[in-house]
């Protein structure tokens, strides 16, 4: 087991692609800290792996706020000991062309985005160049590589953690610390056949989704944890800074 006996935070991990990430960090044999807001999901996603034979914790934490992100860290350090590896995973969408986004929505969308990237990697960077290791993965999107219509928002905040995570890999590189992200397409997640249920065209908008890729589907949670493992193994030491693209071509067509 690649992650054998190491501790992971994954943010956003109650449902959707951030639970996924966190099984699969625990069938590979590592410890998961569950970090999300729904109390239910979190306590349920925790149980499943300590069923696995794993240690897990969920703590119900508002990302953008810098004292509960500083209660989470500590209390994550209490029961696992230390970290190892950070998902930063979190991550809200608003739609919209600049005419149509209120000030509101675009702090919104910066906060989710952007500031609890921030507020975690501060949290927890310390304790890692303390132990002089560590491993932090950042989501953006594709949306923050090619323009899309009405993702005025999304698409700058999502590029802003790409930059964020080139000038953390610069940063701390030399102290044992891989920061990489991941930009994934469109998946098929419960919220997205939700959103699919609720559109007056759901067939149209699913092959507009489609249109987008060079390839004749949409990605799945397994495949973008697929992704997450690879940046986190600890034999991909040569992976620094990297942006990794999975989004079925879409950046390139």
């Amino acid at each position: 087991m690649k992650f054998d006996g190491m501790n992971v935070i994954v943010t956003g991990s109650t449902s959707g692609i951030g639970r996924e990430i966190a099984y699969r960090f625990a069938l590979e044999g590592a410890n998961v800290a569950i970090i999300g807001r729904n109390f239910h999901k979190g306590v349920e996603a925790s149980e499943h792996i300590v069923s696995l034979g794993r240690k897990s914790l969920f703590v119900p934490t508002e990302l953008t706020d810098e004292q509960s992100v500083q209660a989470m860290t500590e209390q994550v350090l209490q029961h696992l000991g230390h970290i190892d590896i950070i998902v930063n995973n979190a991550g809200y969408l608003v739609s919209g062309a600049v005419t149509d986004i209120s000030l509101e929505d675009w702090t919104n969308t910066w906060q989710s985005n952007v500031t609890s990237v921030y507020l975690t990697s501060h949290a927890i960077l310390p304790h890692m160049l303390v132990r002089g290791s560590g491993t932090i993965i950042n989501i953006a999107s594709e949306t923050a590589l090619k323009g899309y219509k009405n993702r005025a928002a999304y698409s700058a905040a999502k590029a802003a953690v790409i930059a964020l995570t080139k000038s953390m890999a610069v940063d701390h590189a030399e102290s044992g610390i891989r920061v990489n992200c991941l930009c994934p397409g469109t998946v098929e997640t419960e919220m997205f056949n939700n959103l699919l249920r609720y559109n007056l065209d759901p067939d149209k908008h699913k092959k507009f989704m489609l249109d987008r890729r060079l390839t004749s589907y949409l990605g799945t949670v397994e495949q973008i944890a697929n992704a997450i493992l690879f940046l986190a193994d600890p034999n991909m030491k040569y992976m620094v800074g990297t942006v990794l693209t999975l989004d079925g071509g879409s950046s390139v067509k």
